[in-house]
């Protein structure tokens, strides 16, 4: 049976349609541990009624901050326990930076995964995902990264990681602090999705992206 050309065009269409959904759902925030709708089977206990997957953290309007992007949710606003170390040869802020504040707000453990858009909840995270307020073994953020190597030999340049890079809560576009994303990708595109981590651990290829030893 002969087809119009009409319709083998809009067969071609829907095929490269289906395609590039496909495609896009591959290493997406949906269906991951960060995709809090009611549909997905993934997201544990956490998260709201909602079928969206975005509004747990964004909005497309009324937002609570423009210095992460369209935010729907409160900041935490915990006096954290920063790191320290003797062996440190870099400069840490007294508080995470923005965006680092961003991703404590569900995991430090006092804001409802589900309290966004004005609402409550008490669906704190817990277990591993809960860092808490005391960052002092966790590896630091908020760590300027403008005087490495000189500061230290063990630290290859910045500008070689190929990892991004923020701002302060002062300066959120100064765009030298090392910070949660630097090395977790929270809406796991293109990222390892173990731990939404950004390069693979295997053979600890993240920490030498950094560190030579």
């Amino acid at each position: 049976m002969k087809r119009s050309l009409a319709t083998l065009f809009g067969i071609a269409l829907v095929s490269a349609s289906v395609g590039a959904v496909s495609a896009f759902g591959q290493g997406t925030i949906v269906g991951s541990k960060h995709d809090f709708s009611s549909g997905n089977t993934n997201r544990g206990s956490y998260g709201g009624n909602s079928n969206q997957t975005c509004v747990f953290c964004h909005t497309p309007h009324a937002a609570t901050s423009n210095t992460v992007p369209l935010w729907n949710r409160a900041f935490t606003t915990s006096s954290f326990t920063m790191y320290s170390s003797s062996t440190l040869n870099g400069t840490i802020t007294t508080q995470p930076g923005q965006t680092s504040i961003a991703c404590l707000s569900c995991h430090d453990g006092t804001i409802a995964v589900s309290a966004w858009g004005g609402n409550t909840g008490t669906d704190v995270v817990t277990g591993s995902t809960n860092l808490g307020t005391n960052l002092g073994n966790d590896h630091p953020v908020g760590l300027n990264t403008s005087n490495y190597p000189t500061a230290d030999p063990d630290i290859t340049a910045p500008s070689t990681w190929n990892l991004p890079l923020f701002g302060t809560v002062a300066s959120p576009s100064a765009q030298t602090q090392l910070e949660c994303a630097t090395c977790h990708e929270p809406h796991n595109r293109g990222a390892v999705a173990n731990d939404f981590l950004r390069v693979t651990m295997s053979q600890s290829a993240l920490c030498v992206r950094c560190h030579t030893k």
